[in-house]
């Protein structure tokens, strides 16, 4: 895909929006650039520490899967990590906005205060 938008836009034009849109810091981090030790062995197993971002997951749990995969399972069934975010979170914000509704967070303050006003002897 990039080769395609390359003949399309030309090599200057691209190296011009690359120049200008690239995160350095950010491409580091996902990629393990910095990283000394490319390969690890656990329990004779080897683990590819560098780019792991290009690795799908083994695990097909949910929260197993590498913080940066491409993809995440739920399920079993594979799930792009894009819309695995975008479930949490929504999933978050219905949990918390009846959370607020019922005012669950003010009573449970409300129990912590009593609690510790109750045991202030220490």
């Amino acid at each position: 895909e990039i080769e395609c938008l390359i003949s399309k836009i030309g090599d200057e034009k691209y190296q011009v929006l690359k120049a200008e849109n690239q995160n350095e810091s950010l491409e580091d981090l996902v990629t393990n650039r910095r990283e000394l030790e490319k390969l690890i062995i656990i329990n004779d197993e080897l683990i590819q520490k560098d780019n792991p971002i290009y690795n799908d997951p083994k695990n097909t749990r949910f929260l197993d899967s590498h913080f940066y995969a491409p993809n995440k399972y739920l399920l079993g069934a594979k799930v792009s990590t894009f819309w695995s975010n975008l479930g949490v979170l929504w999933i978050m914000s219905i949990v918390f906005a009846i959370l607020l509704y019922f005012d669950f967070i003010k009573s449970g303050f409300r129990k912590l205060a009593y609690l510790f006003s109750k045991n202030s002897d220490f």
